[in-house]
């Protein structure tokens, strides 16, 4: 594949940018899919034409599981992670998982690729009123102790936004780090933030429940040892078995 896709230097406030596996994870997802619609079939076994929309990815957790060197549960977690924080949408497939990437445009924009020499001179001016803007705005910041204080006094709100997480340890634990490694940041309330979704995702990790599959014959009901796999194709009476969610 050719081309090129745009990141906006804020992805390293973001919360996939913390870990190595969710960065390089989500930009393959943006890497893998469709810079514009089209029409493929989707395997050997399943030879259906299946429409992919620009934005959008179809695969199977298995393949994804493949690319990314990733167990297929640890694909799905990573997913769902995405849609709750509103980066992607997961559309109901049985047969293969299918997600659409929100505000794809704002990583592929094939209008630049066409940008005439007006347009592009115009686009420098512009960006160096955003680079004056921007240094102005930098000097009104708010340092680092009075940002601290702020998110002290607005604990009860960021408890009802977290409440699982101890907002106070993790407070606590945020401003060891932060003396000890000695990081400096524009936005301390979008670092705490992130700081506390990373918290909740860990104990979120700690206690979700392991999904399984068993898959039954519609025609004769017999079924299948479970699988933790959703999107097998496993033929019985000439059609193919239904998955069902087992604890």
């Amino acid at each position: 594949m050719s081309g090129w896709i745009k990141l906006h230097r804020d992805i390293k406030h973001h919360w996939v940018f913390q870990r190595d596996d969710y960065f390089r994870a989500w930009i393959f997802l943006i890497l893998r899919a469709n810079h514009k619609n089209n029409k493929a079939l989707f395997s050997d076994i399943l030879p259906e034409i299946v429409e992919i929309k620009r934005g959008e990815v179809v695969s199977s957790l298995r393949n994804l599981s493949i690319d990314l060197r990733w167990t297929p549960s640890k694909v799905r977690r990573f997913l769902l992670k995405l849609q709750k924080d509103n980066m992607i949408v997961i559309h109901n497939e049985k047969r293969w998982t299918h997600l659409t990437i929100l505000n794809y445009d704002t990583y592929q924009d094939v209008r630049n690729t066409f940008e005439t020499d007006v347009k592009q001179v115009r686009n420098t001016g512009e960006n160096n009123i955003r680079m004056k803007k921007k240094v102005k705005n930098e000097k009104k910041s708010i340092s680092q102790k009075d940002q601290l204080i702020l998110i002290r006094k607005d604990f009860n709100k960021i408890q009802k936004d977290f409440p699982n997480v101890p907002i106070e340890l993790e407070y606590a634990r945020m401003k060891d780090w932060l003396l000890a490694t000695g990081k400096k940041y524009k936005n301390y309330r979008a670092f705490f933030n992130n700081w506390l979704r990373k918290s909740n995702e860990s104990r979120t990790n700690d206690n979700e429940d392991k999904i399984l599959y068993t898959y039954t014959c519609g025609a004769c009901n017999k079924s299948k040892d479970k699988s933790e796999y959703k999107d097998l194709y496993i033929v019985c009476c000439d059609e193919p078995m239904i998955p069902t969610i087992i604890k």
